[in-house]
């Protein structure tokens, strides 16, 4: 049974998750956002830690991953994205990233949100992203 086979952990709150993220050196822009995204779909924010930890061990220290809520403009549609940035671009890093979110498609299927993984091809924003 891999991490995320396990049976969820009990959700504890949106703030503790984020603060695990932050731990992780994840970026959190618009916080308050994630946290209203969080609250209402507890079971995906109970697998988020275990999810960032696999793209950070597939990406490094040096790759810059920051969690935001999508808000599509055209229909009404949210959703989470993890967006991977780094300096720059190997032809394969679409294949890296659909690794990485093979070994969670499983553990989503029953939870409410949605969670994607992609990249923008931006250069990392650091600080500036805060």
């Amino acid at each position: 049974m891999n991490q995320l086979e396990k049976p969820v952990a009990e959700f504890q709150n949106a703030d503790a998750v984020l603060q695990q993220l932050n731990a992780q050196g994840i970026l959190l822009p618009k916080r308050d956002e994630l946290e209203t995204y969080l609250d209402r779909h507890a079971e995906l924010a109970s697998l988020l830690d275990d999810m960032c930890k696999q793209a950070r061990a597939a990406f490094g220290r040096t790759a810059e991953l920051s969690l935001e809520v999508y808000n599509d403009p055209e229909i009404v549609d949210r959703y989470l994205t993890l967006y991977v940035r780094q300096d720059s671009y190997p032809s394969d890093i679409i294949d890296r990233i659909d690794a990485v979110c093979a070994g969670f498609h499983r553990s989503l299927e029953s939870a409410s949100g949605y969670f994607l993984v992609t990249t923008d091809f931006r250069r990392p924003r650091g600080a500036d992203a805060l």
